[in-house]
């Protein structure tokens, strides 16, 4: 019970902080591609804050799992990156939530 307890915990700081760092190079981007980030793209601008983070965390928890739903995703080229490296830190966390089951 404690292994499982500690996993929660783990995957819950992980996706809240991935999807805060998601949600912050969103948001204070100076320069984006085009003037299109996924902050505006999904329209969070104009949504309160308990719905941005839901949006993020979801966002987040979708790609520690490495499932994907597509619905959000990635606009600017810096988004990009940060999606590829949250990517990384998902196989990652999945590895080792897999390994402790296993």
């Amino acid at each position: 019970m404690y292994k499982l307890l500690r996993l929660v915990i783990m995957l819950s700081i992980c996706t809240y902080f991935l999807g805060c760092l998601w949600f912050f190079t969103s948001k204070s981007q100076t320069m984006p591609d085009d003037g299109r980030t996924w902050y505006f793209v999904f329209e969070l601008d104009k949504k309160g804050t308990t719905d941005q983070l839901i949006t993020s965390l979801y966002f987040a928890l979708t790609m520690l799992s490495t499932v994907g739903y597509g619905d959000i995703y990635p606009i600017s080229d810096l988004e990009m990156i940060m999606a590829v490296l949250c990517m990384m830190v998902g196989v990652g966390v999945f590895s080792v939530v897999m390994n402790q089951f296993g």
